[in-house]
């Protein structure tokens, strides 16, 4: 099976899940708009990609995507499942699986808007959202809402401007300041896509921080949840966790999975409390928080292969010791072999 992994990044360790498979004769593809990252030299072969908005990047993809006869195509990037899900019927038009899922499903996971709007619609607990400045002071003058408040982008990525505001006059400067800075980041990459992008001001909620890997097939239908509470963090992304079960967080996921309807893994940040379960953030692809889940016996590559050769997969793929505690370090590698460009 031909992989073709896009947005690959320093997410090498995605790439030797896969590759470690015994069995499947599994040949892994890169591509990224830099060349010199971990991800891209781990690949058998690696590409460097025009950029996710440049009206080339699509046509690159599927110009590899025939050259190099490819089977199937996973993102790695929030941002590029967006643009991939734009243009999932031709890749599927040249016999390409795409596990990325439908454009509306991506829509209201990664535009927090949206996915505050959807959340509220289906009865999952999440921060009160307000896209505008007065919508949030009118909140705050009848109580809805107090401080802190945090501020993020509508299209975030990572801990991308993003700002805590303990007072009103902290609001009114991130709130101005946060509005310029955003469409000087990556996030305005969807633009290109027509869609709007602004910083919208949400409730702040305290509690236990969890990640967790909502696990569907490729039909829709919730397979597992894999819940690890949160001990450090490193520019949004998890850094240190241990996977723990609890009946309410599971129950709560599970439900989310089945009514989201996403295929393969939503990685999604969650804060526990005396209220409920609050539903933070959703990112319909591999997370930095996926390493911890395989650490502790998860294996979705190998179920990710099994569903697109044959349908099926497995359940004890899913399986998962709990108190396993897993920590990210650094480690250094160099190469001098060049990578190829289409």
């Amino acid at each position: 099976m031909n992989i073709l992994f896009t947005s690959v990044g320093r997410r090498d360790y995605i790439l030797d899940y896969f590759k470690s498979l015994k069995g499947k004769n599994i040949k892994v593809y890169a591509v990224n708009s830099v060349a010199n990252t971990t991800a891209m030299w781990k690949a058998d072969k690696s590409f460097i990609s025009p950029e996710i908005r440049s009206n080339e990047y699509i046509p690159f993809l599927l110009d590899i995507s025939k050259r190099e006869k490819i089977d199937l195509i996973i993102s790695l990037f929030d941002l590029d499942t967006l643009f991939i899900s734009f243009y999932k019927e031709k890749f599927e038009e040249l016999g390409v699986k795409v596990l990325v899922s439908d454009l509306g499903i991506i829509e209201n996971c990664l535009d927090k808007l949206k996915m505050s709007s959807w959340l509220n619609a289906h009865g999952f607990k999440t921060p009160k959202t307000f896209e505008d400045l007065s919508g949030a002071k009118k909140s705050l003058e009848i109580n809805d809402v107090s401080f802190p408040l945090i501020l993020k982008p509508q299209w975030g990525q990572g801990s991308l401007s993003t700002e805590i505001v303990s007072d009103q006059i902290e609001l009114e400067s991130a709130y101005t300041f946060l509005n310029s800075k955003v469409r000087k980041t990556s996030i305005a990459h969807v633009e290109k896509l027509n869609y709007k992008n602004k910083i919208l001001i949400q409730e702040f909620i305290e509690g236990e921080e969890y990640g967790i890997d909502c696990i569907n097939n490729l039909s829709g239908e919730n397979q597992a949840v894999v819940i690890k509470k949160k001990i450090a963090m490193r520019a949004g992304e998890t850094d240190g966790a241990l996977t723990v079960y609890d009946d309410q967080i599971e129950s709560t996921i599970s439900n989310l999975g089945n009514k989201l309807k996403h295929i393969s893994i939503l990685d999604v940040d969650a804060i526990n409390n005396e209220s409920g379960v609050y539903i933070i953030d959703m990112n319909p692809r591999f997370g930095g928080g996926y390493p911890f889940s395989h650490l502790a016996g998860v294996d979705l590559p190998r179920a990710i292969v099994d569903w697109v050769a044959t349908g099926f997969a497995d359940k004890s793929l899913f399986s998962y010791q709990e108190g396993v505690l897993g920590l990210k370090g650094i480690a250094m590698v160099s190469k001098s072999e060049i990578i190829n460009e289409a």
